[in-house]
């Protein structure tokens, strides 16, 4: 058997009982590292990884180096192995673990307490840290995470280099000039910029660092969890007269708008612009998500979860046993599923499922899709071409005799899109760019009437045109709209 021991920050007083009784108890004993208080004290015969510390080129090897040692060691009798701080972060004790697994070797685990706990300690005697208002985590285990209305203790920070990555993870939240405290052992807490916390002379495992809770107007950078915060503070009694006013009904319509500036970000290729308008449409859905928690209907968090529980669902082939080897397969199965969430059990109500508020193209193309599933459908782009031609005529027969065009010319853009289907084109992209060579073109022609210091509201349509056609000559790269 491995018995895994935290040893706290390393000092007897400490240990737990437990923890010490396994260091005075261990068949064979094994330190993470000799130079720790408690070490003259163990009074008894132990190997230490120092050596192994100084010349492993990298952690990982340092890691599967030492776990190798452990695990041959384990085969012959029981031993114990101590590391600093809380064994569960400690990825020493982790890499021990995983390799014992292979050949069966048991694990025990006498948790220990952080190292960072004496830190934690000075800090509240300082009265830096009030108690319970503090987050503890080992550096090697720092994921960036930050909750701004608690304070954060990172110990076992053991190099510049450990010091210099989490300064670059807290500078995605915070300011640079932003107070920290930094502990050594035997030394008096010390104020200092975040910038400078891998600028200081020493570190070792001693080293911690605390940063106090931070004001969420004082931050950088904001989390999903800001942004919710953010619209209760808007929608509260004493926040925005305007947000509070907001329904589901009246933003409707912000969401249709922001979702087509993403578009336009995309179209444009512009990274700034795209996050900036992603944002936006997060916007929205907090802002509904905060509307329906003030009626208890729904909550941010209800949001996230039912999105997540349709990706995995929905991903068998990634998260259960299903195969899908290939985007047809996965998509395929994707529709299987998505029919059973929905109740669907026919055609027509696939169809129906289309949501109504979609844009005209968009949707006929949609349905379309979803009736040739069964079958209904040209084989090829040649008859559906016939099809508009033929609805073509249908409507100059209806303009003809003076009826009411709407229902022909409904079947003439049905026609158009279900041949954009065959063609493998999207009708809304295609009409977009098609609207976007107009603006291009009319924009060179009023240019060209300019020149020519006239204006086009004063110009015949046989003028235009003749400017319109030199636009359309001079715009040699249409293709980028």
């Amino acid at each position: 058997m491995i018995t895994i021991v935290g040893m706290a920050d390393g000092k007897k007083e400490n240990l737990t009982l437990r923890a010490w009784d396994a260091v005075q108890n261990a068949p064979k004993l094994f330190l993470q590292t000799a130079q720790i208080p408690f070490g003259e004290e163990v009074g008894r015969e132990y190997t230490a990884f120092d050596d192994l510390f100084a010349k492993a080129e990298d952690f990982d090897g340092l890691k599967k180096e030492a776990a190798e040692t452990l695990v041959e060691a384990a085969k012959d009798t029981d031993i114990v192995f101590c590391v600093l701080g809380d064994v569960l972060q400690n990825q020493l004790a982790q890499a021990t673990a995983e390799k014992a697994a292979k050949p069966g070797i048991p694990i025990e685990v006498i948790a220990g307490l952080p190292c960072g706990g004496q830190a934690l300690s000075e800090a509240m005697a300082a009265g830096e840290v009030a108690l319970g208002g503090a987050h503890t985590i080992s550096a090697l285990a720092y994921d960036g995470t930050y909750d701004r209305k608690k304070g954060l203790l990172i110990y076992e920070i053991d190099s510049a280099f450990l010091a210099g990555e989490i300064k670059i993870q807290l500078l995605r939240e915070l300011s640079e000039d932003k107070t920290i405290y930094i502990y050594k052992e035997n030394e008096t807490p010390q104020a200092i910029a975040l910038e400078d916390l891998d600028r200081q002379v020493e570190y070792d495992y001693s080293f911690c660092a605390y940063i106090p809770p931070t004001p969420l107007a004082a931050k950088t950078g904001f989390s999903y969890a800001d942004l919710v915060e953010i619209m209760v503070c808007l929608r509260a009694k004493d926040g925005c007269p305007w947000d509070r006013e907001q329904t589901h009904d009246s933003l409707k319509r912000y969401l249709v708008e922001e979702a087509y500036e993403v578009f336009d970000a995309i179209k444009a290729q512009d990274m700034d612009m795209l996050y900036d308008e992603l944002g936006d449409v997060l916007l929205q859905v907090v802002f509904h998500a905060e509307i329906a928690k003030e009626h208890r209907a729904f909550d941010a968090l209800d949001i996230s979860t039912a999105i997540c529980k349709k990706m995995i669902n929905r991903h068998p082939h990634v998260f259960a046993d299903t195969e899908a080897d290939t985007s047809e397969k996965v998509l395929k199965n994707w529709e299987k599923i998505k029919a059973k969430e929905k109740g669907i059990e026919n055609f027509r109500h696939n169809l129906k499922d289309v949501p109504k508020a979609m844009p005209a193209l968009m949707r006929a193309q949609k349905v379309q899709k979803r009736a040739a599933a069964c079958g209904f459908d040209w084989d090829g782009p040649a008859l559906p071409m016939e099809k508009v031609f033929e609805e073509l005529e249908e409507l100059k027969q209806d303009i003809a005799d003076k009826k009411d065009p709407t229902t022909e010319f409904g079947d003439v853009l049905f026609a158009v899109t279900n041949l954009a289907r065959h063609l493998k084109l999207e009708s809304e992209t295609v009409l977009y760019v098609g609207v976007e060579k107009f603006i291009s073109r009319f924009s060179a022609m009023e240019r060209l009437a300019e020149a020519q210091s006239r204006s086009l509201a004063d110009m015949t349509l046989e003028e235009m045109d003749v400017l319109w056609e030199q636009a359309k000559n001079d715009l040699k790269n249409e293709s980028e709209f």
